[in-house]
């Protein structure tokens, strides 16, 4: 396959433009820093949303939630632990800044489209670990929180004929 033909088929893709007027939507992203300092596991996590409001006159107002910059939570595993179970530890704790920024984004600001950069699961090196979501009562929490999320954008959307 060459070059011209892979990016033309597969890495770009042409898309027709709408109109956007009265639309409002919010990107959310995070970001981790994991360290070990004399068997300390030291995680440090941060996660911002920017709506993007969308004008009938064709402007662009953009709104940060909490912030514009806000400052990271940061936290400390005392006992000893695998370098894999840090590793989990970790991605979970940028997972859940993640997940609950976007919820607490939709309380405040509710967006027709919002969109989470990154994975939706934790990053891990190596096999994939089981993590039994049904008897984690905080997975369990975000999991109904963001599938009504959905539906609600969803029906939001076809009332106002964007789907």
């Amino acid at each position: 396959m060459n070059a011209t033909r892979l990016i033309s088929n597969h890495l770009a893709r042409q898309v027709t433009p709408t109109e956007l007027s009265g639309l409002r939507v919010c990107g959310v992203d995070g970001g981790l820093l994991k360290n070990t300092l004399r068997g300390v596991e030291l995680v440090i996590t941060r996660a911002n949303a920017t709506i993007f409001e969308y004008t009938p006159s064709n402007r662009v107002s953009a709104i940060y939630f909490p912030e514009k910059t806000t400052l990271p939570t940061v936290k400390a595993e005392l006992t000893p632990i695998s370098r894999r179970e840090a590793e989990l530890n970790a991605s979970l704790e940028r997972l859940k800044g993640e997940l609950e920024l976007a919820i607490r984004v939709q309380d405040h600001h509710p967006a027709e489209l919002l969109l989470l950069d990154g994975s939706l699961r934790p990053h891990l090196n190596g096999p994939i670990l089981m993590i039994d979501h049904h008897n984690n009562p905080y997975s369990q929490e975000s999991t109904v929180k963001l599938s009504n999320y959905s539906k609600n954008c969803t029906r939001r959307a076809r009332k106002q004929g964007r789907s």
